[in-house]
């Protein structure tokens, strides 16, 4: 997408964008300049993204002709982010490009945009924000990395749309990406990876949801479809298991709650199976049920060994099997 999509968005934006900043109070001074520099940046870097804003807010509102405004813009809008305020972020975000365009700051400045927008639950416009780097000529300046954190943003986007098709697509090309990136020996960081092993776990996820497919079906072809989704969640505790051991381990958490939910979605299947075609009454729907239940119960009980045998011990997934310890129960 061209540049002229951000230079779109800010003319829409006009005097608005400023519209919540503090007035500007006191003197000005450049030993103020340097302080609030300072000052937010370790902040935002210490975890305090209130702090941040805070005196960035303070920084854009009484020096905009600062020669370090577009960086003011860029940690503006990502502590915005943090906040859990991206409408508030974009502009800043958007302030930072328009001064940077296709210069590299510009080009990575993209990144936490397209955050932003996910975050305001708009991923088409997500979408049109990376796709200048993974499609456009803003990318023919973007490093290996800054590719591979758009193409991820992109496949939240493609999720968001339940586009899992094109979202499968853009992994496979990060994956393509990372495996140049170790030949030619400069490998991607472990953030880019663990996060991409969250995705890839994301899309397992929904795949075991799907089985068995909706409808009415025959006991065979719902034993069939049940073992079907016992070999979906042990492919998934796979994906969680490269979530939860890459760095930073902050993913583990994340990966156990994702395991617990698909395990939950397991047994849950495993106790409530498709009905069978044809009239019943419901005395003998409820008898048939329980005697196929009964019949799958093992199945879903020897995927469910396997999976957790694929976790080490003392392993932080292992909590998630806790709850449904016997299926058979």
């Amino acid at each position: 997408m061209a540049f002229s999509f951000i230079c779109a968005l800010l003319l829409g934006l006009g005097s608005s964008v400023w519209a919540n900043e503090p007035e500007s109070v006191g003197p000005r001074s450049e030993e103020e300049t340097q302080f609030l520099l300072r000052e937010s940046r370790e902040a935002f870097d210490s975890g305090r993204a209130d702090d941040a804003a805070r005196l960035l807010k303070r920084l854009v509102s009484r020096y905009p002709s600062h020669p370090e405004m577009a960086k003011s813009q860029l940690l503006l809008g990502k502590s915005l982010t943090v906040l859990g305020k991206p409408k508030e972020a974009i502009p800043h975000l958007l302030r930072a490009i328009e001064a940077w365009g296709n210069q590299p700051d510009g080009v990575a400045a993209r990144l936490p945009l397209g955050r932003a927008y996910l975050a305001a639950a708009d991923p088409r416009a997500a979408l049109v924000v990376v796709r200048e780097l993974t499609q456009g000529p803003a990318g023919k300046k973007a490093s290996a990395e800054v590719l591979s954190e758009a193409l991820q943003i992109q496949a939240y986007a493609h999720l968001a749309l339940k586009k899992e098709t094109d979202a499968r697509r853009d992994l496979h090309s990060l994956v393509v990406s990372a495996a140049a990136a170790n030949t030619a020996g400069q490998p991607l960081p472990p953030t880019i990876l663990a996060e991409t092993a969250w995705l890839e776990l994301k899309l397992k996820s929904n795949e075991c949801a799907r089985l068995p497919a909706p409808g009415r079906m025959e006991e065979g072809q719902a034993r069939v479809q049940m073992e079907r989704r016992g070999t979906c969640v042990q492919e998934a505790v796979l994906f969680a298991l490269r979530t939860a051991d890459a760095e930073p381990l902050a993913w583990a958490p994340k990966a156990a709650a994702s395991l617990s939910d698909i395990l939950k979605g397991f047994e849950r299947a495993c106790r409530n199976p498709p009905v069978p075609p044809g009239a019943r009454s419901s005395t003998q729907l409820k008898k048939y049920r329980q005697e196929l239940v009964q019949h799958l119960l093992p199945l879903c009980e020897k995927a469910w060994v396997a999976a957790r045998a694929s976790i080490p011990d003392e392993h932080v997934l292992r909590k998630a099997f806790e709850p449904w310890a016997d299926l058979k129960k």
